[in-house]
């Protein structure tokens, strides 16, 4: 009966907790998956046909801080290049402010990594950009 009445409490003591959260979690309270997992190259042709190619080297320091370099390519002789430092936040997404003032948004899942520009950040060709997905190389080769 005691050990009933201590579960029992127990549970209503997480469901009052998880409440007054309002379901967010803060990086002090919430368990984050191995971060350094993050770090790698991925991935992603822009098309089928080798036309294009994107890549993004993501380096993990430690806090939700990450370093990334993309590069895209284009045969028509287009490349853009950036690269910079920005803080995830517990649901692996973070917002990366360009020095022209637009956004470049990441968002990781599964070894992939979503990237979402949101207008054009003046970093690329006309037929070279940033947006898409991104595949996580593992052990040499692509995922």
């Amino acid at each position: 009966m005691k050990s009933l009445i201590l579960t029992t409490a127990y549970s209503l003591f997480l469901i009052l907790f998880l409440v007054q959260c309002n379901g967010e979690l803060s990086e002090d309270t919430m368990v984050l998956p191995e971060l350094d997992s993050l770090s790698g190259r991925y991935d992603s042709p822009f098309n089928k046909h080798g036309i294009s190619y994107g890549s993004v080297d993501i380096a993990y320091k430690g806090k939700l801080i990450i370093l990334f370099e993309i590069e895209t390519y284009h045969k028509g002789g287009c490349s853009g290049q950036i690269s910079g430092e920005l803080t995830l936040d517990t649901t692996l997404r973070g917002v990366y402010l360009t020095d022209v003032g637009t956004e470049i948004r990441f968002e990781f899942t599964n070894h992939r990594l979503h990237i979402i520009e949101q207008e054009d950040s003046q970093k690329h060709g006309m037929r070279c950009w940033f947006n898409g997905w991104y595949e996580k190389k593992i052990g040499g080769s692509e995922n």
